[in-house]
């Protein structure tokens, strides 16, 4: 009876999210369509089509991965859609933080795996340009979550490896012209120098380390801030 009612419980938490994903389209009745469940989709093809590990003579023809580019842009463009919806249109229609962080989590799982897919060598080019294109729609609408729905985006959720990679690439760009400003500073106290240094190469070196968007963004301003001192 205990474990009933708790899990009835968790369903009854569930259902604002699991009706938010009905929508009423006219003269059509009711239509099963949200951004998770396009995005679930898209992780179902990911994992199946598109994995390097499968054998799929579709990625040799140009036609059918144009098609599969075209269906990603118009899936990134109705998500949106949905989301400003759902998030603005209809403020009383479900738990707005919840909602955000369940198509969050799904967008940086799939960001995850196509990285993961575009390190496998060797690669054809169809495949390398389908893993590209996709990453750039799926990164796209995590960065217009962000922007927009800023008040409800878990900041200390992982960043996902692809973004984490490009930001890795510039954040080491500028550790090297802190320390060219650093060493015409005879002033520069050495000490408190290093410690700052050593905590940004700790980033840059950690593989298995979980970087969350919290502490990436602590580092960036850390260095802005840095490099505008006189």
């Amino acid at each position: 009876m205990e474990a009933y009612m708790k899990m009835n419980s968790i369903t009854t938490k569930q259902l604002p999210l699991l009706f938010s994903q009905w929508r009423v389209i006219r003269d059509q009745g009711l239509k099963s369509s949200s951004p998770s469940m396009i995005l679930d989709k898209w992780n179902t093809i990911i994992n199946g089509r598109l994995n390097p590990l499968n054998t799929n003579d579709d990625l040799s023809d140009e036609e059918a991965v144009q098609l599969v580019i075209n269906e990603s842009e118009e899936d990134q463009q109705t998500i949106r859609s949905m989301l400003i919806e759902d998030l603005i249109e209809k403020p009383n229609v479900m738990d707005k933080e919840q909602y955000v962080k369940v198509n969050q989590t799904l967008l940086i799982r799939i960001l995850d795996n196509l990285f993961a897919y575009s390190q496998i060598k060797p690669l054809n080019e169809n495949s390398l340009l389908l893993y590209n294109t996709i990453s750039q729609h799926l990164q796209s609408t995590l960065d217009f979550v962000e922007d927009f729905f800023n008040n409800y985006f878990d900041h200390n959720e992982k960043v996902p490896d692809p973004y984490l990679n490009i930001a890795k690439e510039n954040i080491k760009k500028q550790v090297k012209q802190l320390k060219h400003n650093v060493s015409k500073q005879v002033s520069t106290d050495s000490f408190l120098t290093n410690i700052v240094l050593h905590s940004i190469q700790d980033l840059l070196g950690a593989e298995s380390m979980v970087i969350t968007y919290s502490r990436l963004s602590y580092h960036k301003i850390l260095l802005n801030e840095l490099l505008s001192q006189k």
